[in-house]
């Protein structure tokens, strides 16, 4: 049943962050448990999110049981669609119920929805097949001789065909299987070429080409693959634990659009301490980068994440000694993959953890901190904003996060619903508007060197600040003066000197600022960057507008500099939009 908990915006008197309210609000929140167990001792939670074409929630429910008669540990899920509105649109549990785990959901052109995970503990990996008004197409298992739960990717194609990229046996053997739209098998693919034995497949990604990169648990160490459709492995790298007698745990993978990919981690030896790992590789499987951070107590909750500019963001929750507090250490690297700036960020609570992290077109990154509180990082790892998800001293607990094209984020997890705390547990879903954070638009253009910039921000546009937001554009020609254009009219794609304009009428230019970067020679390293609240105040002269510091001003910023060396003797940056907040 569900049960609607909380239907009002964020406020002091619910979450205490009033000086938020207009950046990120509470649209609903919700609990939910099944019908058709005990009504006590049910641990009931989120299992995994995808959001439909209209901005539905798609969703898995877990739920744990002891079950009365047999007196062990059971397992049922439960499929759900949920309407914006927060209204249940349909529930369904296809067979087999008992024992699933989804671990990933994909919806395809059609609005149908593809299920991937396993059932029972050292049993089948599962697909299923769902259609967008909640019909049960069709469930398949793939069985092995000792197989183990580990399913790294489920993918559809361009042509609407589904793989699904797992491990077959106890060791060794991945897979790779393409089912059509019918459930019908289009290939089956095997490969077992590890030197080491594969003990768990941890995690697999889609490359540009339509291969899988995997990355998988040694008995010593870690191993990345490149895997065909066909599923032969086209290369293998075993990465080996880099101290001696010390175990590599806990790897995530992404790529990029060039087809690089990167793997992070960690490292750690019961008597020296952990690392925080990161490899890079090229599509080639040649080893682009290899970071360890300085050694710490513990690491837990690594994760490797590519930004559109091609730049790295490296997550880990950290702790430099036994009595020190977990903190959350964001760390960037550049897409040239030299290190740059790194954030700590102390967490004092119960649970350090930090989940879903989520890359905005603007290159910065959002991630639930602590399980209770959504965070916003610039581009050059400062905390933009944190916003608590949860009222103070609430058992709820979020770890799934998700965002949609209306810039709405989707956080789900679970809420105790017992006392004492941990005897039961209700699973929980929440939407939060999102819509007034500062969003990247439009198509900039690049100059005679190539230098592609885009805009980034850091802070909060406040009414009346002299200061406390800035943007900038980057890479940028060196040593090369620029503007700011900076209107309060609609968005707009004009031509432009050969390329877009963006910011539509009304609309003016700031004075001219100074790229900066390498001082001797013209190269990609400079940067325009625009202090918002001090232009809008007067303090950088030029002309205003009217409504600049007003709160609720929307305001669209675009940045441009004359380019003699280029065929239009222009260069642009993309557009960026935000709200003039309270």
């Amino acid at each position: 049943m569900l049960r609607k908990t909380l239907t009002v915006s964020l406020g002091s008197a619910v979450l205490g962050c009033a000086p938020l309210l207009a950046q990120v609000q509470l649209d609903w929140q919700q609990t939910y448990s099944t019908a058709s167990l005990p009504a006590a001792g049910t641990f009931d939670s989120v299992g995994v999110l995808a959001i439909a074409s209209n901005g539905d929630l798609v969703w898995s429910s877990q739920h744990g049981f002891l079950d009365p008669i047999t007196q062990n540990w059971q397992l049922r899920t439960e499929l759900h669609r949920t309407s914006t509105s927060g209204a249940a649109v349909w529930t369904v549990s296809p067979a087999p119920n008992s024992g699933v785990v989804y671990l990933g959901a994909e919806i395809d052109a059609a609005g149908d929805i593809y299920f991937w995970g396993h059932v029972d503990v050292y049993s089948d990996v599962l697909v299923t097949k769902v259609s967008g008004s909640g019909a049960h197409l069709w469930t398949r298992q793939i069985s092995g001789g000792s197989n183990l739960p580990d399913v790294g990717l489920g993918s559809l194609d361009a042509s609407g065909n589904f793989s699904i990229v797992g491990m077959l046996d106890l060791f060794t053997t991945l897979f790779v299987r393409t089912y059509d739209a019918d459930g019908n098998v289009l290939a089956n693919g095997t490969q077992g070429a590890f030197a080491s034995e594969l003990v768990h497949l941890r995690s697999a990604r889609r490359l540009p080409g339509g291969d899988f990169v995997v990355l998988g648990e040694l008995t010593a160490g870690a191993a990345v693959a490149r895997v065909s459709t066909a599923g032969t492995a086209l290369w293998v790298q075993e990465l080996t634990p880099s101290w001696p007698g010390a175990g590599v745990n806990l790897f995530t993978l992404d790529v990029d659009g060039s087809g690089r990919i990167v793997a992070a981690g960690a490292d750690f030896d019961p008597t020296l301490g952990a690392r925080t790992l990161m490899r890079v590789f090229d599509s080639a499987g040649n080893v682009l980068l290899d970071y360890a951070s300085p050694v710490q107590f513990a690491v837990t909750n690594q994760s490797g994440l590519f930004a559109p500019d091609g730049s790295i963001w490296l997550l880990a929750s950290e702790r430099a000694t036994p009595t020190a507090s977990a903190a959350l250490v964001a760390r960037r690297f550049s897409a040239s993959l030299a290190a740059g700036p790194t954030l700590s960020l102390p967490y004092t609570g119960s649970d350090p953890r930090t989940a879903g992290p989520i890359v905005g077109e603007s290159n910065q990154l959002w991630a639930i901190s602590g399980r209770d509180t959504l965070i916003e990082l610039s581009p050059s790892a400062t905390l933009n904003w944190s916003v608590p998800l949860t009222a103070p001293g609430s058992a709820d607990s979020f770890y799934v996060l998700a965002l949609d094209s209306t810039r709405h984020f989707i956080a789900g997890g679970f809420r105790e619903a017992s006392t004492p705390a941990g005897y039961e547990t209700d699973a929980l879903l929440a939407r939060f508007d999102a819509s007034e954070i500062p969003q990247g638009y439009c198509a900039g253009m690049p100059g005679a060197l190539g230098c592609s910039p885009r805009l980034t921000f850091e802070g909060s546009p406040r009414a009346g600040a002299a200061s406390g937001f800035t943007v900038r554009a980057a890479p940028w020609t060196s040593q090369l003066s620029g503007r700011f254009l900076v209107g309060t009219g609609a968005a707009v794609a004009n031509p432009f000197f050969g390329g877009t304009l963006c910011v539509g009428a009304p609309r003016v230019r700031t004075t001219a600022l100074l790229s900066g970067g390498t001082p001797n020679g013209a190269d990609c390293t400079g940067s325009l960057a625009l202090d918002y609240g001090a232009f809008a105040s007067g303090a950088l002269g030029g002309t205003l507008l009217p409504g600049l510091q007003l709160a609720g001003t929307r305001v669209r910023v675009q940045a441009w500099s004359r380019d003699a060396g280029s065929a239009t003797n222009t260069l642009l940056s993309n557009a960026l939009e935000f709200t003039v907040l309270p």
